[in-house]
Protein backbone atom coordinates (compact mmCIF):
# COMPACT_ATOMS: atom_id res chain seq x y z
CA UNK A 1 0.00 0.00 0.00
CA UNK A 2 1.33 3.49 -0.81
CA UNK A 3 1.36 6.29 2.21
CA UNK A 4 0.62 9.73 2.39
CA UNK A 5 1.06 11.46 5.43
CA UNK A 6 -0.53 15.39 5.78
CA UNK A 7 -0.94 17.35 9.08
CA UNK A 8 -4.80 19.03 9.74
CA UNK A 9 -5.34 21.00 12.79
CA UNK A 10 -2.02 19.69 14.37
CA UNK A 11 -2.51 16.27 14.17
CA UNK A 12 -1.24 13.93 11.60
CA UNK A 13 -3.49 11.60 9.36
CA UNK A 14 -2.39 8.93 7.16
CA UNK A 15 -3.97 7.82 3.81
CA UNK A 16 -3.50 4.10 2.14
CA UNK A 17 -3.90 3.06 -0.99
CA UNK A 18 -2.84 0.93 -3.77
CA UNK A 19 -2.15 3.50 -6.34
CA UNK A 20 -1.37 7.11 -6.36
CA UNK A 21 -4.42 9.26 -4.69
CA UNK A 22 -3.11 12.67 -5.11
CA UNK A 23 -5.44 14.99 -3.10
CA UNK A 24 -5.37 18.41 -4.35
CA UNK A 25 -6.92 20.19 -1.70
CA UNK A 26 -4.33 18.58 0.79
CA UNK A 27 -1.15 19.80 -1.38
CA UNK A 28 0.38 22.50 1.60
CA UNK A 29 -0.49 19.73 4.25
CA UNK A 30 1.67 17.15 3.38
CA UNK A 31 3.94 16.31 6.27
CA UNK A 32 6.78 13.63 7.35
CA UNK A 33 5.61 10.07 8.10
CA UNK A 34 5.24 9.53 11.39
CA UNK A 35 3.93 6.52 14.16
CA UNK A 36 1.91 8.85 15.60
CA UNK A 37 -1.34 8.88 13.63
CA UNK A 38 -4.64 10.67 14.52
CA UNK A 39 -6.70 8.94 11.97
CA UNK A 40 -6.39 6.53 9.18
CA UNK A 41 -7.67 6.48 5.71
CA UNK A 42 -8.03 2.99 3.10
CA UNK A 43 -9.14 4.38 -0.27
CA UNK A 44 -10.50 1.02 -1.46
CA UNK A 45 -11.69 0.99 -5.28
CA UNK A 46 -14.28 -1.97 -4.92
CA UNK A 47 -17.34 -0.85 -4.57
CA UNK A 48 -20.24 -2.72 -3.36
CA UNK A 49 -22.62 -0.51 -3.69
CA UNK A 50 -25.59 -0.93 -6.61
CA UNK A 51 -28.73 0.81 -8.00
CA UNK A 52 -31.44 -1.65 -9.25
CA UNK A 53 -35.23 -1.67 -9.46
CA UNK A 54 -35.54 1.98 -7.67
CA UNK A 55 -33.25 1.51 -4.92
CA UNK A 56 -30.11 1.07 -3.74
CA UNK A 57 -28.01 -1.37 -1.79
CA UNK A 58 -24.76 -0.95 -0.08
CA UNK A 59 -23.38 -3.90 1.95
CA UNK A 60 -21.06 -2.75 4.83
CA UNK A 61 -18.48 -4.70 5.65
CA UNK A 62 -17.71 -6.20 9.25
CA UNK A 63 -16.14 -4.19 11.82
CA UNK A 64 -17.20 -0.90 10.96
CA UNK A 65 -19.59 1.60 12.99
CA UNK A 66 -20.46 4.42 10.96
CA UNK A 67 -21.20 4.92 6.87
CA UNK A 68 -21.18 8.34 5.48
CA UNK A 69 -23.11 8.49 2.00
CA UNK A 70 -22.68 11.46 -0.63
CA UNK A 71 -26.34 13.31 -1.63
CA UNK A 72 -25.30 11.43 -4.89
CA UNK A 73 -24.82 8.04 -3.48
CA UNK A 74 -21.28 7.88 -5.61
CA UNK A 75 -19.17 8.05 -2.49
CA UNK A 76 -19.17 6.67 0.49
CA UNK A 77 -16.43 6.17 3.56
CA UNK A 78 -16.68 4.15 6.43
CA UNK A 79 -15.65 4.65 10.07
CA UNK A 80 -14.49 2.95 13.23
CA UNK A 81 -16.74 3.63 16.49
CA UNK A 82 -14.00 5.99 17.78
CA UNK A 83 -13.76 7.42 13.97
CA UNK A 84 -9.86 6.79 13.93
CA UNK A 85 -9.89 4.42 11.22
CA UNK A 86 -11.88 5.05 7.43
CA UNK A 87 -12.71 3.76 4.39
CA UNK A 88 -13.17 5.32 1.01
CA UNK A 89 -15.08 3.23 -1.17
CA UNK A 90 -15.80 3.96 -4.42
CA UNK A 91 -13.39 4.48 -7.83
CA UNK A 92 -12.06 8.34 -6.05
CA UNK A 93 -13.50 10.25 -8.26
CA UNK A 94 -15.68 12.73 -7.44
CA UNK A 95 -13.06 14.28 -5.49
CA UNK A 96 -15.39 17.12 -3.80
CA UNK A 97 -18.07 15.03 -3.30
CA UNK A 98 -15.67 12.58 -0.69
CA UNK A 99 -13.97 15.65 0.66
CA UNK A 100 -16.91 16.83 2.13
CA UNK A 101 -17.17 13.09 3.64
CA UNK A 102 -13.63 13.09 5.01
CA UNK A 103 -14.29 16.76 6.19
CA UNK A 104 -17.04 15.07 8.43
CA UNK A 105 -15.07 12.06 9.26
CA UNK A 106 -11.64 13.75 10.08
CA UNK A 107 -14.06 16.72 12.42
CA UNK A 108 -15.66 13.20 14.35
CA UNK A 109 -12.50 12.06 15.17
CA UNK A 110 -10.48 16.02 16.18
CA UNK A 111 -14.10 16.18 18.76
CA UNK A 112 -11.49 13.87 20.59
CA UNK A 113 -8.86 16.29 20.87
CA UNK A 114 -11.17 19.12 21.41
CA UNK A 115 -11.84 19.68 18.00
CA UNK A 116 -14.78 21.90 17.08
CA UNK A 117 -15.15 23.18 13.27
CA UNK A 118 -17.09 26.55 12.60
CA UNK A 119 -18.14 28.56 8.88
CA UNK A 120 -15.70 31.15 9.59
CA UNK A 121 -12.90 33.15 7.89
CA UNK A 122 -9.96 34.05 10.20
CA UNK A 123 -6.85 36.22 9.95
CA UNK A 124 -4.05 36.58 12.61
CA UNK A 125 -2.78 39.65 13.59
CA UNK A 126 -0.67 40.65 16.57
CA UNK A 127 -0.23 36.76 17.23
CA UNK A 128 -3.93 36.54 17.70
CA UNK A 129 -6.85 34.86 15.21
CA UNK A 130 -9.52 37.40 14.63
CA UNK A 131 -12.59 35.22 13.29
CA UNK A 132 -15.12 36.66 11.17
CA UNK A 133 -18.73 34.62 10.91
CA UNK A 134 -22.09 34.96 9.57
CA UNK A 135 -24.35 33.51 6.73
CA UNK A 136 -22.81 33.03 3.40
CA UNK A 137 -22.16 36.09 1.44
CA UNK A 138 -22.71 38.55 4.28
CA UNK A 139 -18.68 39.23 4.23
CA UNK A 140 -16.49 37.32 6.22
CA UNK A 141 -13.95 36.97 3.26
CA UNK A 142 -13.93 40.60 2.53
CA UNK A 143 -13.54 41.57 6.14
CA UNK A 144 -10.24 39.09 6.29
CA UNK A 145 -8.88 40.36 3.05
CA UNK A 146 -9.50 44.19 4.40
CA UNK A 147 -7.19 43.27 7.73
CA UNK A 148 -4.51 41.98 5.14
CA UNK A 149 -4.60 44.77 3.27
CA UNK A 150 -4.96 47.67 5.49
CA UNK A 151 -3.20 45.69 8.73
CA UNK A 152 -1.19 43.36 7.07
CA UNK A 153 -3.09 40.52 9.01
CA UNK A 154 -2.49 37.02 7.59
CA UNK A 155 -5.39 35.31 6.26
CA UNK A 156 -5.56 31.63 7.27
CA UNK A 157 -8.91 30.63 5.91
CA UNK A 158 -11.87 32.09 4.12
CA UNK A 159 -14.53 29.46 4.88
CA UNK A 160 -13.89 26.64 7.67
CA UNK A 161 -11.82 27.34 10.64
CA UNK A 162 -10.96 24.23 13.02
CA UNK A 163 -10.59 25.20 16.50
CA UNK A 164 -8.60 23.15 19.05
CA UNK A 165 -8.62 23.71 22.76
CA UNK A 166 -5.53 22.58 24.22
CA UNK A 167 -3.39 23.81 27.48
CA UNK A 168 -6.28 25.52 28.33
CA UNK A 169 -5.95 27.64 25.67
CA UNK A 170 -8.02 28.04 22.08
CA UNK A 171 -6.02 27.45 19.14
CA UNK A 172 -7.46 28.59 15.78
CA UNK A 173 -6.25 26.55 12.55
CA UNK A 174 -6.53 27.14 8.78
CA UNK A 175 -8.01 23.72 6.55
CA UNK A 176 -7.82 22.53 3.54
CA UNK A 177 -11.74 23.10 3.56
CA UNK A 178 -12.12 26.26 2.12
CA UNK A 179 -15.11 26.84 0.20
CA UNK A 180 -14.85 29.73 -2.29
CA UNK A 181 -11.88 31.22 -1.21
CA UNK A 182 -8.37 30.62 -1.82
CA UNK A 183 -7.24 30.56 2.13
CA UNK A 184 -6.25 27.61 3.24
CA UNK A 185 -2.92 28.06 5.35
CA UNK A 186 -1.78 25.12 7.57
CA UNK A 187 -0.49 27.45 10.74
CA UNK A 188 -2.84 28.21 13.95
CA UNK A 189 -3.00 31.14 16.46
CA UNK A 190 -4.37 31.56 19.44
CA UNK A 191 -8.00 32.44 19.36
CA UNK A 192 -8.30 36.33 20.31
CA UNK A 193 -12.24 37.34 19.26
CA UNK A 194 -15.30 36.17 17.51
CA UNK A 195 -17.02 38.78 14.96
CA UNK A 196 -20.63 38.29 13.83
CA UNK A 197 -20.96 40.28 10.72
CA UNK A 198 -24.06 41.49 9.10
CA UNK A 199 -23.65 44.47 6.70
CA UNK A 200 -25.16 48.35 7.51
CA UNK A 201 -24.61 51.69 6.26
CA UNK A 202 -22.38 52.47 9.50
CA UNK A 203 -19.33 50.39 11.53
CA UNK A 204 -20.45 49.72 14.60
CA UNK A 205 -19.13 46.89 16.61
CA UNK A 206 -20.25 46.23 20.13
CA UNK A 207 -19.65 43.28 22.78
CA UNK A 208 -22.63 40.70 22.39
CA UNK A 209 -24.33 39.76 25.46
CA UNK A 210 -24.02 36.54 27.90
CA UNK A 211 -27.79 35.87 26.48
CA UNK A 212 -27.09 36.65 22.73
CA UNK A 213 -23.51 34.42 22.16
CA UNK A 214 -25.31 31.46 22.30
CA UNK A 215 -27.90 32.40 19.79
CA UNK A 216 -26.00 34.33 17.64
CA UNK A 217 -22.32 31.93 17.46
CA UNK A 218 -24.09 28.27 17.87
CA UNK A 219 -25.84 28.66 14.09
CA UNK A 220 -22.34 29.16 12.61
CA UNK A 221 -20.71 25.99 14.44
CA UNK A 222 -20.78 22.93 12.76
CA UNK A 223 -22.59 20.25 14.67
CA UNK A 224 -21.50 16.56 14.30
CA UNK A 225 -24.77 15.57 15.08
CA UNK A 226 -24.49 11.87 13.70
CA UNK A 227 -22.78 10.94 16.91
CA UNK A 228 -24.09 12.20 20.38
CA UNK A 229 -20.69 11.26 21.66
CA UNK A 230 -19.15 14.04 19.18
CA UNK A 231 -21.68 16.33 19.87
CA UNK A 232 -20.76 16.46 24.00
CA UNK A 233 -17.34 17.22 23.32
CA UNK A 234 -18.30 19.67 20.84
CA UNK A 235 -20.40 21.54 23.47
CA UNK A 236 -17.99 21.11 26.47
CA UNK A 237 -14.99 23.08 24.19
CA UNK A 238 -17.65 25.40 23.38
CA UNK A 239 -18.94 26.42 26.84
CA UNK A 240 -15.22 26.91 27.77
CA UNK A 241 -15.05 29.28 24.76
CA UNK A 242 -18.08 31.21 25.63
CA UNK A 243 -17.00 31.77 29.06
CA UNK A 244 -12.88 32.41 27.92
CA UNK A 245 -13.15 34.37 24.53
CA UNK A 246 -14.48 38.31 23.61
CA UNK A 247 -17.43 37.62 21.11
CA UNK A 248 -18.75 40.59 19.25
CA UNK A 249 -21.14 42.39 16.57
CA UNK A 250 -19.98 44.23 13.99
CA UNK A 251 -22.50 46.14 11.63
CA UNK A 252 -20.30 47.28 8.96
CA UNK A 253 -19.26 48.49 5.33
CA UNK A 254 -16.32 46.84 3.18
CA UNK A 255 -14.41 49.33 3.80
CA UNK A 256 -10.94 50.71 5.66
CA UNK A 257 -12.70 52.33 9.04
CA UNK A 258 -14.50 49.03 9.30
CA UNK A 259 -11.06 47.50 9.87
CA UNK A 260 -10.06 50.61 12.25
CA UNK A 261 -13.28 50.48 14.32
CA UNK A 262 -12.81 47.13 14.72
CA UNK A 263 -9.11 46.92 15.48
CA UNK A 264 -9.15 50.07 18.13
CA UNK A 265 -12.04 48.20 19.98
CA UNK A 266 -9.97 45.16 20.49
CA UNK A 267 -7.51 46.83 21.16
CA UNK A 268 -8.98 48.66 24.05
CA UNK A 269 -10.29 45.35 25.22
CA UNK A 270 -6.55 44.21 25.36
CA UNK A 271 -7.39 41.22 22.73
CA UNK A 272 -3.65 41.66 21.26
Amino acid sequence: MLEQYYSIAGERILIKSRQPFPITMFKNFECEASDDVMLTLEVDTDDSYMRCYGFSYFQCPNGWSHVLIGNQGESKILASKDWSELKLMGDGKSQNSWMELLAAGFYSRLTSFGGVLMHASVVEYKNKAVVFTAASGTGKTTQARLWNEYLNGRILNGDKVFFKEKDNLIETWGSPWKGSSPYAINDYAPLGAVIVLSQGKDNIIRPLEDHEIASMVLPHIFLPSWDTVCIDRVMEVVNNMFSQIHFYHLSCRPDEDAVLVTRNRLEQDNVF
